[in-house]
């Protein structure tokens, strides 16, 4: 069976309505004329497509998933990183199952949170990104609240460092990701000095 090359695959799929007909048109043009065949092998495809553009445990795309999804939409114009404060210690102090489950409890809040407004993705460990579809100050920290919110009462309470970076469409993402990122890590420690200057002052 001819392999695919994950770009030119890209342009191709831009004139089918889904990938199912995508891959039914491929497998025909490669010689597979048996419908039914066509059809099993075409829904494989389609599993193992899904599966490698989304992450295991959260469901959420992974990386991959995301900058495809990113660059393949008209109206995605800001992308916001989100960081879990002192995920860590989590891990260390109750265990890897607990670390797993607070990464699920993020992921479902990050969804409810972009809802209407774009996608979420768990990028790698505990970093997720959200691919928005306005620049809106007013929206943008409309979706940081919703982000938060639920973590308010998770136990015990949880903080997310969060910033973002707008995206016109045509700079090179990669570069929009990092800047991004960049705002997201100085937000935590501004945080973090905010935090300790506070402990400081009032003694403990």
């Amino acid at each position: 069976m001819g392999s695919m090359n994950l770009e030119l695959e890209g342009e191709h799929k831009k004139g089918f309505p889904n990938r199912f007909e995508y891959y039914d048109k491929w497998l025909l043009d490669l010689g597979v004329e048996d419908p039914v065949a066509r059809a099993i092998m075409a829904n494989r495809y389609c599993d193992l497509e899904i599966q490698a553009d989304h992450d295991n445990l959260t469901g959420l795309y992974n990386e991959r998933g995301f900058d495809k999804y990113v660059k393949s939409s008209t109206n995605i114009v800001y992308l916001l990183y989100i960081d879990i404060d002192d995920f860590g210690p989590i891990n260390k102090n109750w265990g890897h199952q607990a670390g797993d489950d607070l990464l699920k409890f993020v992921s479902k809040a990050l969804e409810n949170a972009i809802e209407g407004f774009g996608v979420a993705g768990r990028l790698h460990g505990d970093e997720f990104a959200l691919a928005v579809t306005t620049k809106d100050p007013q929206i943008i920290e409309m979706i940081k609240t919703k982000c938060q919110e639920p973590l308010d009462k998770y136990p015990p309470p949880i903080t997310l460092s969060m910033a973002g970076s707008a995206w016109d469409g045509k700079e090179n993402l990669a570069y929009v990701k990092e800047r991004a990122d960049l705002k997201m890590l100085n937000n935590k420690e501004d945080r973090k000095r905010q935090q300790q200057n506070e402990q400081a002052k009032y003694g403990y």
